[in-house]
């Protein structure tokens, strides 16, 4: 997948100098030449701000590249190439694999497994480090209930098992960011931590399912999630044992930042994301998934976990989810 919404505002413009095998260039309005746009999957991400021209799409459809127009976190919509064939006999085994009930329901245990390691392995490490046994307490109460988790008979228990784990997890973070008070309340912009949260949460979604769409997979097969419409439920699934590994860690990191800059502003009940602080939170967020010259960045954990779920629907029964070192 080629991944467009680190790019400045310009044009995907088609140039047939190119010595192919997809002949693209970025252009900007004050470049005459602009970017070589290499190719190194089956879709191009394209958000609001990147405009294809015509001769563009007409240039990925000849070529077999999808397009995704990206609204905000949301897929809008996904341009399939017409002789595109790659993909079905995999879609085939992916659906023969969900319709297996044990299968299923070994992945959802499997998926809240690691997301649960990684949420202990992100407590007892901030633990270590402050020298704080309060924090450590936290821990213990989560690693107490961590072997419900192989008990749960059907999906119903485990997901009330996954929610009395992440009420006891988000149950440490006033402690650790000395926040007095605060609760996990999605999707309501309550206070900056809860809305870089559900920021964070969509922009990893949205990865995800740009990840599923690339491969050809079926965004609607997930088993942990219910299915909906309206939302991507396996791409859901699949993030969760990235949530503590890309997202929350990003937050933690992100917060004393955000604070000092501000990034947000509080208005009739919610805080809402300034245009300074969407800036600098896109900057960091680019860099925190794409790496920089000092460190690696996360989209690598992103294309484990697609490997480890192409394993799973190849019929592998252990999975080697991406893990914090704890």
């Amino acid at each position: 997948m080629r991944d467009l919404t680190p790019q400045r505002p310009g044009a995907l413009c088609y140039d047939p100098h190119l010595p192919g095998p997809v002949r693209l260039r970025m252009r900007r309005a004050d470049e005459v030449d602009g970017e070589e746009i290499t190719v190194d999957g089956s879709i191009i991400a394209c958000p609001r701000w990147v405009q294809p021209t015509f001769d563009a799409m007409a240039e990925c459809a000849e070529s077999g590249v999808d397009l995704a127009y990206l609204r905000g976190n949301r897929v809008a919509a996904l341009v399939r190439t017409q002789n595109r064939q790659t993909g079905v006999g995999l879609r085939r085994r992916q659906f023969a694999r969900h319709r297996d009930p044990e299968a299923s329901l070994n992945l959802a245990r499997s998926l809240i497994e690691i997301k649960t390691a990684n949420q202990l392995a992100l407590l007892r490490r901030a633990a270590r480090r402050r020298n704080d046994s309060r924090l450590g307490e936290h821990a213990d109460a989560v690693a107490r209930y961590r072997p419900a988790i192989a008990r749960a008979l059907d999906l119903e228990a485990l997901r009330g098992h996954e929610g009395i784990i992440a009420r006891r997890y988000f149950a440490a973070w006033p402690r650790w960011l000395a926040l007095p008070g605060f609760q996990r309340i999605p999707r309501r912009a309550a206070n900056p931590i809860n809305l870089l949260l559900d920021i964070c949460y969509s922009r990893l979604c949205l990865h995800v399912t740009l990840a599923l769409l690339d491969a050809g997979l079926d965004l609607g097969v997930g088993t942990l999630h219910r299915d909906d419409d309206r939302r991507p439920t396996l791409a859901l699934d699949l993030m969760e044992p990235l949530r503590p590994l890309i997202s929350d860690r990003f937050v933690l990191d992100a917060y004393e930042d955000a604070m000092r800059a501000p990034w947000f502003v509080e208005g009739q009940g919610r805080w809402v994301v300034t245009t300074e602080g969407r800036r600098r939170f896109n900057g960091r967020w680019t860099s925190w998934l794409h790496g920089s010259q000092r460190r690696s960045g996360h989209l690598k954990d992103i294309q484990s976990v697609m490997s480890c779920y192409g394993d799973w629907i190849s019929g592998a029964s252990d999975l080697n989810w991406p893990r914090i070192d704890g």
